[in-house]
């Protein structure tokens, strides 16, 4: 069975990406830097003394002061990484007869 006969069985394209689906991608992609970007700098104002030449960012997740905030705004990263990358999806390629 090739591959070609498999998807010839239904009649529509599946998991064809729109361009609105495009658009609510880019954006949750676009909120997932800044937000990200936005609780790093949170947390390190949180942390007294943390120096960010110095230190590693995954220190931000250890101190107590900082730790729900980082370590939940990386959660957000993962969630909001996979919605986007839901919602790309992929676009095939017509078959050329």
């Amino acid at each position: 069975m090739t591959r070609n006969s498999i998807f010839s069985r239904t009649t529509e394209t599946p998991n064809v990406t729109t361009d609105d689906d495009r658009t609510i991608a880019g954006l949750l992609l676009f909120v997932l830097g800044a937000g990200f970007m936005t609780a790093i700098m949170l947390a390190a104002a949180l942390v007294p003394g943390y120096d960010f030449r110095g230190g590693a960012i995954s220190d931000l997740g250890v101190f107590s002061e900082s730790a729900l905030l980082f370590n939940g705004g990386l959660v957000m990263v993962a969630l909001l990484n996979l919605a986007g990358g839901y919602l790309l999806g992929y676009t095939p390629t017509p078959d050329v007869k």
